[in-house]
């Protein structure tokens, strides 16, 4: 017998709060009688979303009602690592804490406190908030650093003002895309059909990556580079453009600030140099940039993976300036496109509260996690963890040393995970 819909159901809208450059507008069936969530789906009316969710998302209530699911607190028996837990109350959990760290800050300070979390899940309350405001009041060790796109932030920041790539759509009016440590058909999927859209209407699309990804099996042309070359394929495209008279040095006297020293720079990089270093060969990177001057507009959408590399902040700088040495900048379709985060903005401190709280005791770099469990940091040592919206062990360099970190007896940690 097929399941009864109840007759008392509201739709809550909502966006996707997964670390995604997608942000998915959702709809929500709840069942007002019971509170429980009966259908959740993407948003047909959103121009980007249209509709569908990707496979990550698509089963997301079955994530929420996983039988699995941790519900209540859980207080660790026996020797860490051993796996065994005895549920406790709410009020015998933020007891212990509380008593916990009461002790600790009589002896070594707030400082000895560590919270420590990333992006499990976005938005202003589930992060922000949650990231600074308790903490900052506590005087607790204060998390500093990047696991994802520090380098690239910056970059940006420094060559042309931040992460404001343009309106996906806009690449229905490129001429040619080069997707460059880019694979969207699994890191982003909803500009997908409008780069297959723009295929259609005669884009060329041109996947620049060591591997030969899911988005190349199905572009135009791939080329395949050592990991970690991006900088020297990019500069001997620019040298080339120089050197054949096609960069737009007009446009970037008008509006750069260091193009000829960057002109020098990239002479430093003859494509028979650049080919031995990126095993790209010389005639592609030569038909490459001539391509990428004379066609307008065209696109560089850049992946995050290259910020990760060593000198991945001077590798975006570089990819940065390929489309303004090609004139390609301020043309609808052209230009350079990793991330349109820049574009949402609102004011820190009316979130974080932080100029009505003292200053942090001291940073703590979250990358170095391993060693600052381990005896990097003594004065005070490390006497608490409090991990949320992250999971170090499985995402932080050196897990080996943060095991041994967290298996420490005088460590206290707290973990508030779902499962």
């Amino acid at each position: 017998m097929a399941p009864t819909i109840p007759l008392k159901t509201i739709t809550v809208r909502g966006a996707c709060p997964l670390d995604c450059p997608d942000t998915c507008a959702t709809l929500t069936d709840v069942d007002l009688d019971t509170g429980r969530a009966l259908k959740f789906y993407g948003d047909p009316d959103h121009p980007i979303t249209q509709g569908w969710l990707c496979a990550k998302m698509r089963p997301y209530l079955e994530r929420v009602y996983a039988p699995d699911r941790i519900l209540h607190p859980l207080r660790r028996v026996g020797p860490k690592g051993g796996g065994e837990w005895e549920r406790i109350s709410w009020d015998e959990a933020l007891g212990e804490i509380s008593s916990r760290w009461k002790a600790i800050i009589a002896e070594d300070g707030p400082a000895a406190i560590y919270p420590y979390m990333y992006s499990g899940s976005l938005g202003l309350v589930e992060l922000v908030v949650a990231a600074t405001r308790f903490w900052n009041r506590l005087g607790a060790s204060r998390p500093v650093g990047d696991l994802c796109d520090g380098a690239a932030t910056e970059a940006l920041a420094a060559t042309v003002g931040g992460y404001l790539g343009a309106d996906p759509r806009d690449v229905l009016h490129s001429k040619l895309v080069l997707l460059w440590a880019h694979n969207p058909s699994s890191t982003a999927p909803h500009f997908v059909p409008f780069l297959r859209e723009a295929q259609r209407n005669g884009a060329k699309v041109v996947v620049i990556d060591p591997r030969r990804t899911i988005t190349a099996r199905s572009a135009d042309q791939f080329v395949q580079i050592k990991p970690g070359t991006d900088g020297a394929l990019a500069l001997a495209m620019m040298n080339v453009m120089f050197e054949e008279g096609l960069a737009d040095e007009a446009w970037l006297a008008a509006n750069s600030v260091g193009w000829e020293e960057l002109r020098g720079r990239a002479a430093e990089y003859p494509v028979e140099r650049a080919a031995e270093l990126t095993g790209a060969p010389a005639e592609t990177i030569v038909a490459l940039a001539r391509e990428l001057a004379t066609t307008k507009p065209a696109l560089v959408k850049v992946g995050h993976g290259v910020n990760r590399h060593q000198n991945g902040g001077q590798t975006v700088r570089l990819l940065a300036s390929l489309p303004a040495v090609a004139g390609q900048m301020g043309l609808r379709g052209g230009g350079v496109y990793l991330s349109t985060s820049g574009h949402a903005r609102w004011d820190g401190n009316s979130v974080t509260h932080a100029a009505d709280c003292p200053p942090a005791p001291r940073e703590l770099n979250i990358v170095q996690l391993g060693a600052n469990l381990t005896g990097a940091v003594s004065d005070p040592p490390i006497r608490s963890l409090f991990v949320f919206s992250t999971n170090p062990v499985a995402t932080v360099p050196d897990s080996g040393r943060i095991v041994e970190g967290l298996l420490r007896e005088d460590l206290f940690t707290v973990v508030h995970e779902q499962f």
